[in-house]
């Protein structure tokens, strides 16, 4: 490629969220699959997912110093589902004892793991932002969707990361089966303190969605949803998100949109000293049983 041809856009002058735009990075996979491939709403029966396989770290930094001697870039994204953190150990200890010149980042569960060594190992080596999905950011939600992680030890990992100047992105889902309007903005709480507190310096909001591949799908019940027969297959390339109902949820929709004026404003630094029940509408009245059905 031509790189010096294509333009550098920004998108947004928020150091963390510009980076998917901003720059010129390669493209790298470390490892093949999720070492914890775990979560219910995962895809994990997929092996894009499911097969872990764990890099060498000599061989990873050869092929990285390879791609930096044939491109003239130093820069790399790493794409992996979750960067391992024992390999990455090996990797950043890889890096650091060549000499090599690279900045990088990429995905990484907020895992206890990545404990103060790691950490400053990853910034030595390198890393200067790191993505990481919280999801619901609610503990009975975190343990029912089997993530492997609390409240309390994802801020952890985020306050080690801010020690060492690396910059954090966390994915939100909302939505999740059985998630109540209650546990949205108490959600939305704890998202505030950790910009208030500069631990993260982006955020996204997704809907849920329910897919073919996840240990949801396959036993629904336990999460108090039904999916209902799928139709008839007509002219479709692929089936993936499948629609299902869950009895007496809250308005997602309007909730979700709650979620992405706040995050909005905290991402520039703005109403952090609002409650976060100050970004939501009233919630509106809805007949009894009405079914609620899953969409984006």
């Amino acid at each position: 490629l031509e790189l010096d041809r294509y333009l550098a856009l920004v998108e947004t002058a928020n150091p963390m969220h510009r980076l998917w735009s901003d720059g010129r990075w390669i493209k790298v996979q470390l490892a093949n699959g999720c070492y914890w491939h775990r979560c219910a709403f995962c895809d994990v029966a997929l092996d894009a997912i499911g097969d872990y396989a764990a890099p060498d770290p000599a061989q990873a930094v050869d092929a990285l110093s390879e791609m930096a001697r044939a491109t003239g870039l130093n820069a790399f994204h790493f794409t992996d589902e979750a960067l391992p953190p024992a390999a990455l150990r090996g990797v950043c200890r890889e890096i650091v004892a060549r000499g090599a010149a690279f900045s990088w980042w990429g995905n990484i569960r907020l895992d206890a793991a990545f404990d103060d060594s790691l950490v400053a190992a990853m910034a030595e080596a390198g890393c200067v932002a790191v993505s990481a999905g919280l999801e619901c950011a609610n503990d009975r939600l975190l343990t029912l969707m089997n993530k492997g992680i609390t409240r309390r030890s994802a801020r952890r990992v985020c306050e080690r990361l801010a020690a060492r100047g690396i910059l954090v992105h966390v994915y939100l889902m909302y939505g999740f089966p059985t998630e109540t309007a209650e546990e949205t903005i108490d959600a939305l709480d704890f998202v505030r303190g950790l910009f208030a507190d500069g631990l993260v310096q982006s955020a996204y909001w997704h809907r849920f969605a329910l897919t073919v591949h996840s240990p949801i799908a396959r036993a629904p019940e336990p999460f108090g949803i039904r999916i209902p027969p799928a139709p008839p297959a007509g002219r479709v390339f692929a089936r993936n998100e499948i629609a299902y109902e869950e009895p007496g949820a809250p308005d997602h929709a309007a909730l979700g949109e709650g979620l992405r004026v706040a995050t909005f404003n905290y991402m520039r630094g703005a109403g952090l000293d609002l409650p976060a029940s100050a970004w939501f509408a009233p919630p509106r009245r809805r007949k009894p049983g009405r079914a609620r059905t899953s969409g984006r």
